[in-house]
């Protein structure tokens, strides 16, 4: 089974002469695909303006059933190099264990090396997506951030 939509909302911010700001959700059609034509339709109708909007679009599978030895305070932190030449991160929640030097001892808790993520097990060319998505700037980390490089992983 897919991800299907549960829900699906538009958040308009209203603004009046005054600088009040008032807020209106509404829930749209499961595949509404919200676009700034939308906030300028709302903006057009209203003696306020549309200042903003943001789309909020709940997906769910209800198929999905967690591995059995699932542990929700497990963590793995991915390290990356800030372009200020600080350090940031994006932590895996209850990874799995193939994504990880061992299963035991310490390579346990060392997450393996990016170029042996290619061609790996399906988790471990998922991760190398994922860093590739915060390198590329689609996923940002810490305040924001696009890193510049990836630098290593953990268990913590």
């Amino acid at each position: 089974m897919a991800y299907t939509t549960a829900h699906n909302f538009l958040t308009l911010k209203f603004r009046d002469v005054r600088n009040v700001l008032r807020n209106r959700t509404i829930e749209l059609g499961g595949l509404v695909v919200v676009t700034d034509d939308d906030a300028t339709e709302w903006d057009t109708v209203s003696k306020s303006i549309v200042r903003g909007y943001y789309n909020k679009n709940q997906q769910i599978d209800n198929a999905l059933v967690a591995a059995a030895d699932s542990e929700v305070k497990d963590t793995a932190r991915l390290y990356f190099l800030l372009p200020d030449d600080t350090t940031g991160h994006l932590d895996i929640v209850d990874p799995v264990d193939d994504l990880f030097l061992s299963t035991t001892g310490p390579g346990a808790n060392i997450i393996i090396e990016y170029a042996d993520m290619a061609g790996g097990s399906p988790s471990q060319v998922a991760l190398q997506t994922i860093i590739d998505k915060v390198l590329s700037g689609s996923i940002l980390i810490d305040d924001g951030e696009t890193p510049t490089t990836y630098l290593y992983g953990e268990r913590i």
